[in-house]
Parts: C-alpha cells; sequence; structure tokens
C-alpha cells in the first residue's frame, strides 16, 4: 500500500526578489515532482500566506520563535503534524528543488522506522525554472553537470521519516543555526530508525543565496550566529558520535537497490568535524595551509 507523504517547510519572506523566485522554483518541483504529496507551508512571514493560497497547498501561520525571531525546530515539527494527514513527513528546505517522487523507495521499504536523507547539489539559478516544459528535468540536470557543485556530506536538505516512532520528541533548536540537522539523524540513529541515503537515487538542487540573520547582519559561517551556541549547548555535546550526517548512512538506494553502507571510522568523524566543534581553531589551521573558511549558503 502506498504510504501518503507530506511535504513541510518553513519559507523566508517572499519579499526580496531573489528568494521568492527561488522559493517559487522549489514550491512547483515538489508539486511537480510529487503530484500525490501533500504539501504544508508553515510561518507567518510575508507573502507565505499568498502564496500558499496561489499554489492550492496548506498553511499554518503559527509557530514559535526565540527571542531573534527565529523559528524553533520543535515547534516547526509539532505544527506539521498537526496541520498535515500523511503517514510520511518531509522536513525540506524552501530552496531545494526536488527532481523526483519518494513515492518508488516507500513502495520498496520494510522498515518500521526509518530516516531517508541525501545530498545536495548547489547552483546559482538566476531565473524562473519552465515546469510546463515536459524535459524540464533532463534541462536542469544538464546544467547542473555543467555549473552545479556537490556539497560536503553535512549538506542535507531534506529528512522523510514515518509520522510515529522516531520524532516524538524534538528538541528547541534554533532552525538554521547550526546542529540541528545533526541531531535529527543522531536521533533517528538513537531510536534505532534504518538512516538511508538517497543520494543516488534523488537530485535535490539547493539553490544558492545569500544570508542573513534578522537582525540584519551578514553571515558568513554558522558560528557567526548569535543562537549558535544555544544550540550547541542544546546538543549536551558529549562526543563525535552526535555530530551525524551522511556517512553514518547505513544504507543506500538507488532507486532500485537497497544496499548496506561502510560506516566511517571514529578516528576520521573527529578529523572532519573538527570546525563544527572548534571553528576557531579550524580557522587558524586553514590560515596556515592557505586555505579559505567554510561558508554558510
Amino acid at each position: 500500500m502506498t504510504k501518503k507523504v507530506t511535504i513541510f517547510a518553513l519559507p523566508k519572506p517572499f519579499v526580496d526578489p531573489h528568494i521568492t523566485m527561488i522559493q517559487r522554483n522549489a514550491l512547483q518541483s515538489w508539486i511537480t515532482s510529487c503530484p500525490k504529496a501533500e504539501i504544508v507551508l508553515i510561518g507567518n512571514e510575508d507573502g507565505v500566506k499568498e502564496t500558499a493560497q496561489a499554489f492550492g497547498v496548506i498553511h499554518c501561520p503559527e509557530v514559535r520563535v526565540d527571542s531573534y525571531g527565529t523559528p524553533l525546530m520543535d515547534s516547526l515539527f509539532q505544527q506539521a503534524l498537526e496541520n498535515s494527514s500523511g503517514d510520511v513527513l518531509c522536513y525540506i528546505n524552501a530552496d531545494i528543488i526536488l527532481m523526483d517522487s519518494f513515492d518508488p523507495i516507500l513502495d520498496q521499504l520494510s522498515f518500521e522506522k526509518f530516516l531517508l536523507v541525501g545530498e545536495r547539489m548547489d547552483m546559482n539559478i538566476h531565473g524562473p525554472v519552465d515546469f510546463s516544459n515536459p524535459d524540464w528535468r533532463k534541462i536542469l540536470k544538464q546544467q547542473v553537470a555543467q555549473h552545479g557543485k556537490r556539497h560536503t556530506c553535512d549538506g542535507i536538505d531534506y529528512f522523510l521519516f514515518p509520522r510515529n516512532g522516531v520524532f516524538d520528541k524534538v528538541l528547541p533548536f534554533a532552525i538554521g543555526r547550526g546542529f540541528s540537522d545533526h541531531w535529527l539523524i543522531y536521533e533517528a540513529r538513537r531510536r534505532n530508525a534504518a538512516i538511508i541515503d538517497l543520494s543516488e537515487y534523488m537530485m535535490a538542487v539547493h539553490q544558492n543565496h545569500g544570508r542573513q540573520h534578522t537582525s540584519g547582519k551578514e553571515i558568513h559561517g554558522y558560528e557567526d550566529f548569535p543562537e549558535y551556541l544555544t544550540n550547541r549547548e542544546l546538543m549536551r555535546f558529549k562526543g563525535w558520535g552526535q555530530l551525524c550526517d551522511l556517512r553514518d548512512a547505513e544504507w543506500m538506494h538507488d532507486g532500485g537497490t537497497l544496499r548496506r553502507n561502510r560506516p566511517r571510522s571514529r578516528l576520521k568523524r573527529a578529523l572532519a568535524d573538527t570546525w563544527r566543534i572548534y571553528p576557531k581553531l579550524y580557522d587558524r589551521i586553514l590560515k596556515l595551509t592557505g586555505k579559505s573558511s567554510r561558508h554558510v549558503q
């Protein structure tokens, strides 16, 4: 029996022309690629209600925020659950274009508890995608092959999970301020869910954009956010094992075959995650080696 999917997202204000364009691209891709899915836009930012009405999707205006006005993840998930009917929910960032439906994968899964994740491809997109063109996927994939850039293994922008049993309790992370995505994978692992990497099946295109804090300050790295330390404290960091990403997926799925994945070693995890825990030390190391710092996009 095919499981019903609910896709939910927290868009930015539909004010800046470029942000408006990429978010409309993303929303139209979900409607086109996942025609059976229920879609919920959450938040009361400018233009969200009007966009939901224009595209015929559900709008939920209520979401709790922190003292900076940044939405909190526990409230986001709660609102998604209360305002949806899907058997499976997909939390996705509002700038991500999806090329395929999740239905073929879900029809093959036998796990009761699971979390489907995948890498993203970063690319500059300067105009609306023509979804009326039946070859839009082929055209976009060619553009990604020529101009796209594969993100690092922590660039995870969608999380697909069953309604019950995986995220029954979510912590109040400030969304987009670091650590929350890693915690979602960690928590799913802790709840004995199968972590499945869909990177070989699903091309998720991240449309590049600038980033500002709600205060108006331009942001370069997660450590520039005032909520970064709050999220880190909320993580209650006790070891490298909580900083999970695609390297911690136990399974890989290419749309046809589900196969075991080789986990990374503890040493490689520690070395790779130095920049997240000690960003200033990491910056010094990069300067000594003549390389530039990582930036948030």
